[in-house]
């Protein structure tokens, strides 16, 4: 982790990742008949485990894009270990206590302790689920940018891209420990665009009209990060139903549909429901 920075809360959560924090899996030995070492069996494996390194870069800078899968074992036995050492390691301000407290459940369901963490008992689905948990915490799995967001936006210090949206970050301190405050959140679907007018200033177009301004000396990288994620995003697969009656509604936060209509179904990230929009049928 950065040395903490006294004068600006935000510097010290942009890079996290410790290296004493980082965890290698058990090595892996496979010996012929004859007490040799397997050389085919050794390159494998350290080309596994190049390849899972590799993988794994980008997730010790704590993110994933939008259509990212981590699929290797070894890549997700890694990320698993750090996410187990982060639930218990008040250094971690990525998690809140709630979030913390879940996973903390979640693992001490399936029996993981610092001494089974590399136990063959700790299947893979076991450890896909303790990751997949954390991927819905808004600040873990997240890059973040210290920003200003003006006189419009005086409590903003940090913007977060992650696999599932951006959003206004605030640092926060209590009695008890350090944490992050999420102000508003952007999905991926609803920007319209992304430019830097000037060189340390970022402004986002919202699809219904909005707009904001902020201000950061890597507004190109911000730029940059965030187009990509929306591309990526919107390549994704949309899932798409029939309507089999009328409903109409007054009501603004609600969608009216005719009997027939074809309806996108948009996951909301923030209130763990679905939402829809009509759509024409896909191609």
């Amino acid at each position: 982790m950065a040395p903490h920075d006294k004068r600006n809360p935000a510097v010290s959560v942009t890079n996290q990742a410790n290296q004493s924090n980082l965890i290698t899996p058990p090595p892996i030995v496979n010996n012929t008949s004859n007490g040799t070492l397997d050389l085919n069996f050794i390159t494998q494996t350290l080309q596994q485990t190049i390849l899972a390194l590799s993988m794994l870069t980008q997730q010790i800078s704590n993110v994933f894009s939008p259509s990212e899968k981590l699929d290797n074992p070894v890549a997700l036995h890694l990320v698993f270990c750090q996410v187990v050492k982060d639930v218990t390691s008040s250094a971690c301000i990525r998690m809140n206590r709630e979030e913390k407290r879940k996973l903390q459940q979640l693992i001490d369901g399936y029996g993981v302790t610092s001494s089974t963490l590399h136990s063959n008992n700790i299947k893979l689905t076991m450890k896909r689920n303790v990751v997949d948990v954390a991927k819905e915490f808004p600040n873990y799995f997240c890059r973040l940018f210290p920003i200003s967001g003006g006189r419009n936006l005086p409590n903003v210090q940090l913007l977060g891209v992650s696999h599932s949206g951006v959003r206004l970050v605030r640092r926060e301190r209590d009695a008890i420990c350090d944490y992050l405050r999420v102000l508003d959140t952007i999905s991926f679907e609803d920007i319209a665009e992304v430019s830097v007018p000037r060189s340390s200033t970022i402004q986002i177009l919202l699809r219904n009209g909005g707009w904001m301004t902020l201000y950061s000396h890597k507004a190109e990288k911000i730029r940059n990060m965030v187009e990509r994620y929306c591309v990526e995003a919107a390549q994704g697969g949309h899932e798409y139903v029939r309507a089999v009656a009328d409903y109409v509604t007054r009501e603004s936060t609600l969608l009216s549909f005719r009997e027939n209509d074809i309806i996108r179904v948009v996951k909301n990230r923030n209130l763990h429901l679905d939402k829809g929009k009509s759509a024409p049928p896909p191609l």
